[in-house]
């Protein structure tokens, strides 16, 4: 939909609904700016349970200006492990994930 239209709304009510039941989930968007969007949304609702995938190329070469509200809950690709054992103990504590489609491709996760 178009800017405007309650699309990082709906998503943040979605968000808080999933977690009072207890769910989990991974979102994911075409673009790093509807990631960053909607963990900005989170945060300012007061939802901090969640963790941001991106490149670290990306974050720190391009666009680390964007993510500094967000930063503390930044993953880097890069920083994630390499065992799926390690990968699902890092990511365990966090019932919301949120990357781009793209970053989905990736063979680490």
């Amino acid at each position: 939909g178009p800017p405007g239209s309650g699309k990082t709304r709906t998503i943040s009510a979605a968000v808080f609904k999933w977690c009072e039941l207890k769910q989990t989930a991974w979102l994911t968007c075409q673009s790093n700016i509807g990631v960053k969007n909607i963990a900005e949304s989170l945060i300012n609702n007061g939802f901090t349970a969640f963790k941001l995938l991106v490149s670290k190329e990306f974050y720190s070469s391009w666009h680390e200006s964007v993510y500094v509200n967000v930063k503390d809950n930044l993953i880097t690709l890069e920083d994630l492990p390499d065992r799926s054992e390690d990968l699902r103990y890092t990511l365990r504590n966090h019932p919301v994930m949120l990357c781009t489609l793209s970053m989905m491709s990736n063979p680490s996760l």
